[in-house]
């Protein structure tokens, strides 16, 4: 039986996971979705890497599925733990030394979205409906409103610390 350790992208409480995690568990598997430092402001990738292998279980298969931001702590989960793969979901893949705050301009992302930001304005100051337009738009109405308490702004430090790692982990 393999686990399922889930992580998810900037600012988003993990407990946006349970449905995926009831899923899962139909299917034979574990799923888990720990709890990251979201109330910590300084909060940076390492501590989420962190937080979320003090939560694996000791024994098992670990597969860890990181969305968005939450490659940026996944991979590290990945190269400190013994993980049998490593998932990524729409992922911001991190160079060597790169924060999360540089691989914006590093991946041209303003003028990708460029439209959007002339729309909805900064992504830092986006509302629950241009976050709705842009992330959840293929989302069951329903299910995104049950899910709107557990979407939130990521503290800076989640944009401040620089990749520590020389290549990408070794990991499936």
């Amino acid at each position: 039986m393999a686990a399922f350790v889930l992580i998810p992208g900037a600012g988003t409480d993990p407990r946006i996971y349970d449905a995926t995690i009831e899923a899962l568990k139909a299917l034979g598997h574990d799923g888990l979705a720990p709890a990251l430092p979201l109330d910590d402001a300084d909060a940076a990738p390492s501590d989420h890497a962190d937080a979320v292998i003090r939560a694996l279980p000791a024994d098992g298969e670990q597969i860890v599925v990181a969305q968005s931001l939450g490659a940026f702590a996944g991979s590290l989960v990945a190269a400190r733990a013994p993980v049998a793969h490593l998932i990524l979901v729409a992922p911001m893949i991190p160079r060597p030394g790169e924060t999360a705050g540089e691989w914006w301009t590093s991946t041209g992302h303003e003028e990708a979205i460029a439209d959007l930001l002339e729309r909805h304005g900064p992504m830092s100051s986006w509302g629950l409906d241009a976050i709705a337009e842009v992330f959840l738009h293929d989302v069951d109405p329903d299910v995104s409103r049950d899910n709107e308490r557990y979407q939130g702004t990521p503290g800076a430090g989640m944009f401040g610390e620089p990749w520590p790692l020389e290549s990408w982990p070794d990991v499936p």
